[in-house]
């Protein structure tokens, strides 16, 4: 259960860190590079060291990733390389 719990922190708080433009401070890839957790984890370090905010309540957004996570850019050309489409058939 605290694992889940420190999860569901570290992911809330990497949330809010993009949401506020500041990932750049954890995460220099030029696209997103850090899954949310890993950019929760970077900032909660780097906000016990330097004296920042932590957030105080844990939001998770729902639907899409506005800025999803990019290894490279070769995998990323690949990534797009694929697409699949959903058909719904009637019987």
């Amino acid at each position: 259960m605290v694992i889940g719990v420190a999860t569901l922190y570290l992911v809330s708080q990497g949330i809010e860190v993009v949401r506020k433009g500041r990932r750049r401070e954890v995460d220099p890839h030029w696209f997103r590079g850090l899954s949310y957790l890993k950019i929760g984890w970077r900032w909660v370090k780097r906000a016990l060291s330097m004296g920042l905010r932590l957030c105080k309540v844990l939001h998770l957004d729902g639907g899409e990733d506005p800025e999803p996570s990019m290894a490279s850019r070769r995998d990323q050309r690949r990534r797009l390389k694929y697409s699949f489409e959903v058909v719904q058939v009637l019987v």
